[in-house]
């Protein structure tokens, strides 16, 4: 899924600069609503979610955290004021898979003697990095530190292209790390299997 959105990347190169340039990735933020939307369904399934219209809902709503982020990138182009009104969405969308996950596990749908703890660990990352997500966003958009100018590189809107560079490392490592955490948690010896 990330590799055919690199590739559209490559085929649309000059739109991609040109979005840049205006604090925009619109491929980030549509690859980002089908990958991250699959991989919080599947984490999802790893603890004990598996009623498909709940799955499909969550897929739904954490699409739809992207989907503000997008906004926020098209009200808040270059040289406006930035209004964080579809960020704070975007987190509240964002939070819902998350409740409903953590609640499946509270409740002892997914119990601790079916999970192994290298598969809690590695979901307390994910979700550490999952929220290094909108921490990024906020220092791009904030202009703090590294995220301040980038006019030398001649990207004027601010941090966006270091940001832009923070984003690609999250998500190069995010899934990265959800592929052992689905690898580890489906290899693992269960009722279906003995």
């Amino acid at each position: 899924m990330s590799a055919a959105a690199h590739f559209l990347v490559l085929a649309k190169f000059p739109i991609y600069l040109r979005d840049l340039r205006n604090g925009i990735n619109q491929f980030r933020w549509f690859e980002y609503a089908a990958s991250s939307s699959l991989m919080i369904v599947l984490i999802a399934m790893l603890f004990g979610v598996w009623d498909v219209q709940t799955l499909f809902q969550l897929g739904s709503v954490n699409a739809c955290m992207n989907f503000f982020g997008y906004s926020h990138e098209v009200q808040n182009t270059v040289g406006k004021k930035v209004d964080w009104s579809n960020f704070i969405f975007g987190c509240f969308a964002g939070l819902v898979p998350w409740c409903t996950v953590i609640s499946y596990a509270a409740d002892g749908n997914a119990t601790s003697d079916g999970i192994p703890a290298f598969v809690w660990a590695i979901l307390v990352v994910y979700i550490f990095f999952f929220l290094m997500f909108p921490l990024n966003m906020v220092l791009q958009y904030a202009q703090i530190g590294a995220w301040y100018r980038d006019e030398a590189a001649g990207f004027p809107g601010g941090g966006y292209y270091f940001g832009e560079k923070v984003y690609q490392v999250l998500s190069l490592s995010a899934k990265t790390l959800l592929l052992w955490l689905v690898v580890g948690g489906t290899n693992q010896p269960n009722a279906y299997t003995q």
